[in-house]
């Protein structure tokens, strides 16, 4: 390499680093430029309503974009004109939500942006606070329960407590029985999305010691660091670790029956679980809430991450946190239970049927079905039916949830290098019901009626089947009227409700049929055995023929499965390829060396070949960018539906009646074929392909939508 080339490739490498460099210091410089760069929340309020928003800005370019979201009705309103600013120093912007403007006019002083939001003809006043980036750590330590000295704020006791592996704030209000999020304007100073501001104060040492609230309404009180209950740091063996959890006692004398309760999905730490674990307690029943295997204070070598969890993993720590409390002189050992929400649901009853060291078992959230089933049915409903998408894109986006799921197993079977993840997560095969087949303790199981994640009704259904064939005399299973996933009061259950912010309430009585329940057969003193074949619900219990063979959610045919759908399109991208690359180089060396050109028909047929082999590679292209778009939909960000996108049925259309032509011309000019074996054999293997194309485009719905 000359001295020459060095300097080119010197420049180039210079250049290739350089450009985003410059790029980024050129965001960070807008960004600078502009204070109102970041995620600011507030409200504002028009007619004597106030509404809570979350508003995000950010530099695009020269300029600052941004969106305000609603969260308690799960609505964005949209920028719609720039921002612009005055010699004085007043910000101006105008968003767009349900059709309506809203004006925003105002000034930023000391980390707020405060003004005048016009509203057609009404106007009212606005403000925003800029979020701050808080420390995990730093709050970790405000963790915890304050109670109420007086009835002020209306609360027995505030769970402050976060959501860590989301990076979220928020508090639970045990009087109320209301879930609510906090945002961090400062490292102790928190704005709650119901307009309240909370200060936090510390010791020495960084510990929250009391909450300071002023209401919006201007009421204020002080909740000092209190709990009604005894609370211990524990830790216990499970295989090769020491899991990582808090035991809370009531404050009477024991011994006490107790609850383990288990997580849903997601690397959860033992703060989620304190909301139910609350009611337990107050009525005399101890609980365990412990990190998850691999997951924050329970992280070990040996599992990697909390993805490495299997169901049987799962269910094997719950029975360890029994075996736990049952060495301790505070608990009942005959008297001990499992606790399940929405994924443990799966694991549960196998610790159940596993050891008859559990007591009895709870199952809130639970499903009936394998998870893949499960998985596809809550993207079926909280995400595709959500988006309002033609009905091509609505059917392909569902085969390919279908496909997902399968595929785990394919790379399981197959020990495909694909990360845990995606292979162990995603297409689960456990049938729950194998394990509750085997269940002889008592059985309470909480489904919400409007569940948009399991299937509450169909859940109830084979769960009362199953035991029942079984003999089980024991068991109470409830439909809950008018609550969510989450045992949350909803009025539909539709992803408006049940993701949105909205006021985040328990069901009246759900805490009281649990607590009540366990205290009718243990009481910490004797147990009290029960008959009950109970089943209860607002609607009739019956079993969902989606999750029937040949059902909407069953597995997928074989020629749904991933071995021969991934050979068809390997096999399309081969042929369709080497088509449309090969036909031309043909050509050009038929002109450069003289040789006779073909008879205008076969000409006409191989036009026709490599114009619907181009085709079919656009339609193969526009296929893999929808289902990456329904990857980016289902990790939570909004599938917005590339416009090119729509014409992806049109061009299948085209291309499909492109491949009709060139079968029709290859079978009434088949004598006047080569006599060219390889060419013979190539025009066989083309047709083939273009029958098996063309119904490919039938199954993934872009022929018939």
């Amino acid at each position: 390499m000359n001295i020459r080339q060095n300097r080119l490739l010197l420049l180039f490498v210079v250049w290739g680093i350089a450009l985003p460099l410059s790029m980024a210091l050129h965001r960070q410089a807008v960004a600078a430029a502009n204070p109102l760069v970041g995620d600011w929340v507030g409200g504002y309020e028009i007619d004597g309503k106030w509404t809570f928003v979350e508003a995000q800005f950010e530099a695009e370019g020269d300029r600052v974009i941004g969106s305000l979201d609603y969260r308690f009705d799960m609505t964005t309103g949209n920028f719609i004109s720039a921002f612009t600013q005055t010699a004085d120093g007043q910000i101006s912007f105008v968003a767009e939500k349900d059709g309506k403007q809203l004006a925003f006019a105002g000034y930023l002083q000391d980390k707020a942006f405060a003004g005048t939001v016009v509203a057609g003809d009404s106007n009212g006043p606005f403000m925003l606070r800029r979020v701050y980036d808080l420390d995990l750590a730093t709050y970790k330590s405000y963790i915890g329960n304050y109670q109420a000295e007086d009835r002020a704020h209306d609360s027995d006791t505030i769970l402050l407590n976060s959501a860590q592996d989301f990076r979220w704030f928020g508090y639970f209000d045990t009087a109320a029985q209301r879930d609510v999020r906090i945002y961090p304007l400062s490292a102790t100073h928190f704005f709650s999305e119901l307009g309240d501001e909370i200060s936090i104060a510390v010791d020495k040492d960084g510990r929250g010691q009391a909450l300071l609230w002023r209401t919006q309404a201007g009421q204020e009180s002080m909740i000092p660091r209190s709990s009604p209950y005894k609370e211990e740091e524990v830790r216990y063996p499970f295989g090769d670790i020491m899991l990582a959890g808090t035991l809370l006692l009531p404050p009477t004398p024991g011994p006490h029956p107790a609850v383990v309760f288990m997580h849903g999905t997601s690397p959860q730490n033992r703060d989620y679980a304190r909301r139910w674990a609350h009611y337990f307690v107050d009525r005399g029943i101890a609980a365990l809430v412990y990190d998850k295997a691999g997951a924050f204070d329970s992280a070990h070598p040996t599992i990697p991450s909390f993805w490495h969890n299997s169901v049987h993993n799962l269910a094997n720590a719950a029975v360890a946190g029994v075996h736990y409390l049952q060495g301790r002189p505070e608990i009942h050992p005959q008297q001990v239970g499992v606790w399940t929400f929405s994924n443990s649901s799966w694991a549960g009853p196998v610790a159940a049927a596993g050891s008859k060291d559990v007591a009895f078992l709870i199952g809130t959230a639970t499903s009936g079905v394998a998870q893949r089933q499960a998985d596809v049915f809550q993207d079926d409903l909280n995400n595709i039916s959500y988006y309002d998408y033609p009905s091509w894109a609505a059917n392909t986006a569902f085969e390919y949830l279908r496909f997902t799921r399968e595929f785990s197993r394919f790379a399981r079977d197959w020990a495909l290098p694909i990360p845990a993840p995606m292979r162990d997560y995603y297409g689960q095969d456990f049938d729950p019901l194998t394990a509750w087949v085997k269940v002889t303790q008592p059985v309470l199981v909480i489904n919400g009626q409007y569940d948009t994640v399991v299937d509450p009704v169909d859940a109830v259904a084979r769960i009362a089947q199953t035991l029942q064939q079984n003999g089980h005399n024991d068991h109470t299973l409830v439909v809950y009227p008018e609550a969510d996933h989450g045992l949350q009061r909803t009025q539909t259950g539709l992803r408006t409700e049940s993701r949105g912010g909205r006021d985040r309430v328990l069901a009246p009585g759900f805490t009281d049929l649990m607590t009540d329940w366990v205290l009718a057969r243990f009481d910490g003193k004797q147990i009290t055995p029960q008959q009950a074949q109970t089943v209860q619900s607002p609607v009739p219990v019956k079993l969902s023929g989606h999750f029937a063979p040949g059902g909407r959610y069953e597995l997928l045919p074989w020629y749904g499965r991933p071995m021969w759908q991934l050979t068809l399109f390997l096999l399309f991208i081969v042929v369709f390829g080497v088509t449309t690359i090969g036909l031309p180089i043909l050509a050009l060396i038929h002109h450069l060396r003289h040789l006779p050109m073909p008879s205008m028909p076969m000409r006409l047929q191989n036009r026709l070949c490599w114009l619907a082999s181009l085709f079919a590679l656009f339609v193969l292209v526009g296929l893999v960018w929808t289902w990456v778009q329904i990857v980016h939909m289902q990790i939570g960000g909004s599938w917005g539906l590339a416009p090119w996108l729509s014409l992806l049925p049109v061009l299948s259309v085209i291309t499909s009646v492109l491949l009709g032509i060139v079968l029709w011309l290859s079978w009434i000019h088949r004598a006047a074929a080569s006599r060219v074996w390889l060419k013979r054999m190539g025009i066989v293997l083309f047709n083939l392909t273009s029958l098996l194309f063309v119904w490919y485009l039938g199954y993934w719905h872009l022929l018939i939508g």
